[in-house]
């Protein structure tokens, strides 16, 4: 996999030794992130200039514009893994998020460290992979991301509205992106590996990334029936009735509750209200949320 971005960095650090001032001019943030990654503390005549356009000025960055030093350590790492040319974006998971925990979090920063290895193994990798992504899903360690998912999945049924992107990947998934992360960084420090060994695959139009090697889900959550009616839930446009299933949580509207298709609750013991008080407590821990990302100011604003 060819990356120009990359080459054009290398070619500037090399005439760097030859010429007082070498400046790279382009609009990728691409050539930032490498530059600021791979330059060293002898390349401090390398810049990069972003041309005016509009009522925008021309920039002018350094590899050391971005000031602070957890997040240079690590940011040919928080820009792949984040999104970039050749790895997937997270949905409502952007780089600001990331680079919040990275300056906050040494679980993270730990974590990071392994995408910087040149002959990291698989698991390991995987590893570091799956605690970002609990991290940044607003998980804590050592939960799992199947876990979290699991769990995100269940907060979602309570809603009427949830956009199931939101979730977490599955923790195969994350694999596969965690394995082209590792390919792209690599490739940054020059370090050429084999793509179809980390997260590619070739195909008739070339390299194609493999997505994940399981499922999203159990064919037996796949098949769930619900029902989007509005009232009552009493005839067979009720696509629940109509399957012979009781209405249940995942249900739009009624969530199995306040409709006349539900199967009673009954607990052992206890009296109506009683077992009220318990459906709600269980119902009121269902809808507890993950806290937001707090914000991040960031001293070179192009890249966030």
């Amino acid at each position: 996999m060819e990356d120009a971005d990359t080459l054009i960095v290398y070619t500037a650090l090399e005439e760097s030794a030859n010429y007082e001032t070498v400046i790279i001019v382009g609009e990728d943030v691409d050539l930032l992130v490498i530059l600021t990654g791979v330059a060293q503390e002898r390349h401090k005549n390398v810049y990069l200039m972003k041309p005016g356009k509009g009522k925008s000025a021309t920039s002018t960055f350094s590899s050391n514009s971005l000031k602070k030093e957890q997040l240079t350590a690590h940011i040919l790492t928080c820009h792949a893994f984040s999104g970039c040319d050749t790895t997937s974006a997270l949905f409502n998971q952007g780089k600001t998020k990331l680079t919040t925990l990275v300056l906050k979090d040494s679980q993270i920063q730990e974590a990071l460290e392994c995408f910087k290895v040149p002959n990291a193994q698989p698991d390991d990798l995987d590893d570091a992979g799956e605690k970002n992504f609990v991290k940044m899903y607003g998980g804590k360690l050592p939960k799992s991301l199947n876990d979290l998912r699991y769990e995100g999945f269940a907060r979602s049924i309570t809603k009427s509205k949830y956009n199931l992107c939101s979730l977490p990947p599955t923790k195969a998934a994350a694999r596969q992106h965690s394995f082209r992360v590792y390919h792209q960084v690599q490739q940054w420090l020059g370090n050429d590996l084999p793509a179809t060994s980390w997260g590619w695959m070739r195909g008739s139009h070339g390299l194609t990334p493999t997505l994940t090697t399981l499922e999203a889900a159990p064919p037996e959550v796949l098949k769930l029936v619900s029902c989007r009616c509005k009232k009552g839930c009493s005839t067979v446009a009720c696509s629940c009735r109509k399957s012979g299933l009781n209405c249940t949580l995942l249900c739009l509207f009624c969530h199995g509750e306040t409709c006349s298709n539900v199967r009673e609750i009954e607990i052992d013991g206890m009296d109506d209200d009683e077992t009220d008080a318990v459906k709600n407590s269980l119902l009121n821990a269902e809808n507890d949320n993950f806290g937001e990302p707090q914000d991040f100011d960031c001293s070179c604003s192009w890249w966030t």
